[in-house]
């Protein structure tokens, strides 16, 4: 998998910035998030898109070689404004690219802009990845369908305020009607064969207790990622994505029983029944990576 590929299927906490306040973008970058994601979306108003392409330009300039992954939230194709998005941000130093409200026909399109701007600017195909947002009931059933998104989209996200808009379910604190969505998204990621998904920001800033349950919940259904909105969320977010000790000294002792017996098939380890899906269990908390683990 390509560096940019990994790093964006890695990213646990995603924090978002607008575009138009070059002021925050260094803070940003600073804030200990796992990626940070530069909005020319919802964030900017359309009279202050171009000014904030323009200051995106000089970012990644600036930082070719960052440490942390510099994503841009663009906005969808049928607004007609991709293009002038992509002509200013499909460069080096880019991580890869958020597309919001994906859907079958958009990723397709998509698609194809990002690689004709990867042409133009002399980048290899598919060098550019992809987080595409489900934000509609359609965009949600029509992926379902899906034998096979284009390649250089890597992992999808939920957005439940677009979503919640779409379908009129009520979008609060710990709520459960979106769980059904939520949980469906995990079900499409695993059958394409892409990272685990990014779950939706959080927008009660100051309820830290509520972000909490949330990405307890997100992490309980098989998200690895969370949308950040504020950097005092990044803590929280990184302590329910990532495995307890517990976990991990449970995972660790079924993989080095699994190795000490050299056995395939069912066996038993501290009375617990160890098959071959708790085995695969095991491997995937351990192969979560980026930081301390919860205690």
């Amino acid at each position: 998998m390509k560096p940019d590929h990994d790093r964006l299927c890695r990213a646990q906490s995603l924090l978002f910035v607008p575009g138009d306040r070059p002021d925050r973008y260094d803070k940003a970058l600073a804030a200990g998030a796992d990626a940070v994601i530069v909005d020319l979306e919802d964030a900017v108003r359309p009279a202050d898109r171009p000014r904030a392409r323009g200051h995106l330009a000089d970012l990644l300039q600036r930082h070719q070689a960052a440490q942390v992954p510099i994503l841009v939230r663009v906005n969808d194709v049928h607004t007609g404004e991709l293009a002038a998005d992509l002509e200013s941000v499909v460069r080096a130093g880019l991580g890869g690219l958020v597309v919001p409200k994906l859907d079958p026909d958009s990723a397709t399109d998509t698609d194809r802009l990002i690689s004709e701007a990867e042409q133009a600017r002399g980048l290899a195909p598919d060098s550019v990845p992809v987080l595409g947002i489900v934000e509609t009931a359609a965009g949600l059933l029509r992926l379902a369908t899906l034998p096979r998104l284009p390649a250089r989209v890597v992992r999808l996200a939920f957005g439940a305020g677009d979503f919640s808009a779409d379908t009129g379910a009520a979008w609060l604190p710990g709520s459960p009607s979106l769980l059904a969505a939520k949980s469906m998204i995990v079900w499409i990621s695993t059958a394409l064969g892409l990272a685990a998904p990014v779950d939706t920001a959080f927008p009660w800033v100051s309820d830290l207790d509520g972000l909490r349950t949330e990405s307890d919940q997100a992490a309980g259904v098989g998200y690895l990622g969370k949308f950040c909105i504020h950097p005092a969320q990044i803590e929280a977010v990184h302590a329910a994505l990532r495995p307890s000790h517990e976990q991990v000294r449970k995972a660790e002792a079924v993989i080095e029983a699994l190795s000490a017996s050299g056995a395939a098939g069912a066996q038993l380890l501290d009375g617990q029944l160890i098959d071959e899906a708790v085995v695969k269990w095991a491997r995937g908390v351990l192969a979560i990576g980026g930081g301390p683990h919860r205690a």
